[in-house]
């Protein structure tokens, strides 16, 4: 509903400039034409003389192209006058708005020296006096510093930072402005009420998890995982959208600088939405959940092949052995891409159905394939697997390649 304003606004202050500038030009003309004695302004006055005076020399003997003059020249004048008035507007409203930038400048670095005085006396002497005056400010002004010396102190003088914020009931403000129109102040206090632990406002940064704007998004996700402690994932079962690679590492950075305690994310896996099962695909790697296996193998036959290929980096990260056979199943199957990582796969696992299995693939595969099992093979496994012989010019080289750059 909000977005459609946004667009109906603008487009009907643009409907209106158009019908104004349409019924200005006719106005103008019928005045050019005909005289209108409301219009006789010394420069309109000089402007329909100079048009009286010159216009003759730019008609001829054919009435149809001399009427066409007579309508038309009087337009381009009028669109020309308009011009220049505006040039005119907008150059003093430039100079206008510039000084009134740097006084604004000046005036915020005052206010914000104050500010900042203020809560540091409050925060050396508890002084009511400060919280007082604090409070004749703009609490846009005072929440800035306010946050900026939270998340970088530590000990009494943060609980006092967080102190003084709810003393000024800077929350209350904060919670109205994450339903704020725009999305760019919603974003902004929704860091601020995770900086500030502000819980309150759970339930109101929840329903911008699927917002149309994805920088909205990533920006209540990661709110939700500082605020909502006893449920920090459960945003992950409601997203609808595609959760980016940015927002997975930005995620997985809030997790560990937050220390968020870890649920079970194999609990994500039957998401519906096949980005939230690749970051829980992801962390069960990332924090080593060996206990999904069983459900880390079914993905192994997802239809979406980028699901498949985290899968494998999982099945092989975290040594699931007993997915060999599935893996050998399904090898001829897939593409050379999935084929790469079932095979670093087994080679990581020298169990002897994926040893044998690799052996008789050394023996006929391209280069990619053979690379990738030689690369990831112990190297006791693969002397056994092709000795002293191997069976081809170019998978000798091969050997002779790796063994180079290992040593």
């Amino acid at each position: 509903m909000n977005s459609q304003k946004k667009i109906i606004k603008p487009f009907l202050a643009f409907v209106l400039l158009m019908l104004g500038l349409i019924l200005g030009a006719i106005v103008f003309v019928q005045w050019i034409l005909f005289g209108n004695s409301y219009l006789d302004f010394p420069y309109l006055i000089a402007l329909k003389e100079y048009y009286q005076e010159y216009i003759p020399f730019l008609l001829d003997d054919n009435p149809a192209q001399n009427s066409f003059i007579r309508y038309v020249v009087p337009l381009i004048l009028f669109f020309i006058s308009i011009s220049v008035v505006s040039i005119v507007v907008l150059f003093f409203l430039l100079i206008i708005r510039r000084f009134s930038k740097l006084r604004q400048e000046i005036v915020d670095k005052i206010h914000n020296n104050r500010v900042e005085k203020l809560i540091i006396e409050y925060l050396y002497t508890q002084s009511p006096f400060a919280v007082t005056n604090l409070k004749l400010f703009s609490k846009a002004r005072v929440i800035k510093p306010l946050v900026v010396l939270h998340e970088n102190i530590i000990g009494n003088k943060a609980s006092l930072t967080n102190a003084l914020f709810y003393e000024l009931k800077l929350d209350a403000f904060v919670a109205k402005k994450i339903d704020s129109i725009f999305w760019h102040v919603r974003i902004k206090y929704m860091l601020v009420a995770s900086s500030m632990n502000i819980v309150s406002v759970i339930d109101k940064i929840k329903r911008n998890i699927n917002d149309q704007n994805s920088d909205v998004r990533n920006a209540a996700q990661n709110a939700l995982l500082t605020l909502d402690k006893s449920h920090s994932f459960d945003f992950l079962h409601q997203v609808d959208y595609p959760i980016s690679k940015w927002q997975q590492i930005s995620l997985h950075r809030t997790i560990v600088r937050e220390s968020i305690p870890l649920p079970n994310f194999g609990d994500f896996l039957m998401s519906k939405n096949d980005t939230v099962v690749i970051f829980a695909l992801i962390m069960i790697e990332s924090f080593y959940q060996r206990d999904n296996a069983e459900k880390v193998i079914a993905l192994l036959k997802h239809s979406n092949e980028a699901i498949r290929h985290q899968a494998l980096h999982v099945v092989k990260a975290l040594d699931y052995k007993e997915a060999a056979p599935e893996l050998i199943a399904k090898f001829s199957n897939e593409s050379t891409h999935i084929q790469v990582d079932i095979v670093e796969a087994l080679a990581k696992f020298d169990t002897p159905d994926s040893v044998d299995f690799l052996k008789k693939l050394l023996e006929k595969s391209d280069f990619k394939i053979n690379w990738a099992i030689i690369k990831n093979m112990s190297s006791s496994t693969l002397k056994k697997i092709v000795g002293d012989n191997p069976p081809s010019a170019e998978l000798e080289k091969m050997i002779k390649h790796l063994a180079y750059l290992k040593n």
